[in-house]
């Protein structure tokens, strides 16, 4: 006794309903055991209240929502511990730019005060860029004392001495 399926069509068939029965039943969700991990991390308000009955039975802390719950809880430990590396590293990142930053502003004004200090050292004295200046007739030499000048006092025998001095270094 063998079944035989007459022509191509009827084999199609068969496979299709296959196919749709196999995507129905992997579509079904399962609430035999509680909300899944994932669904708890996606949702805090569920997470808590979970969280809450596993607080305060101690029987169900085996169950598989108390598992779930926990869980939830150490994935989303290892999300934050990885955020805030993630966040520190980046932290890092910035202050080594904004140093690298301020460094090359420093040199660059170090290399801008060193130039101006080269070019003011440098500067030869070019007469072609100085001002105009006339010539001027030489002065006439003027005799220069040779005695210092004599101070006025009110003592009579210092002004005659003075006198004295002041005559003898004209007639030179």
């Amino acid at each position: 006794m063998s079944f035989e399926i007459p022509g191509r069509p009827a084999r199609a068939a068969i496979v299709v309903i296959a196919l749709i029965l196999a995507i129905v039943a992997c579509s079904r969700e399962h609430s035999a055991g509680g909300p899944s991990t994932i669904a708890l991390v996606t949702d805090p308000v569920a997470l808590d209240n979970a969280l809450a009955r596993c607080n305060q039975s101690s029987a169900s802390v085996e169950s598989q929502e108390c598992r779930s719950v926990r869980a939830a809880i150490a994935r989303l430990a290892d999300e934050r511990r990885k955020n805030d590396a993630d966040q520190e590293r980046r932290a890092q990142a910035e202050a080594q730019v904004k140093f690298e930053e301020q460094r090359e502003a420093l040199r660059q004004k170090q290399d801008e005060e060193r130039a101006r200090k080269e070019r003011e050292a440098n500067k030869a004295l070019d007469p072609y860029s100085m001002p105009f200046v006339p010539p001027q007739a030489p002065a006439a030499e003027q005799p220069q004392p040779s005695a210092p000048p004599v101070q006025p006092t009110s003592d009579p025998v210092v002004q005659a001495l003075n006198e004295n001095i002041v005559a003898a270094s004209a007639t030179e």
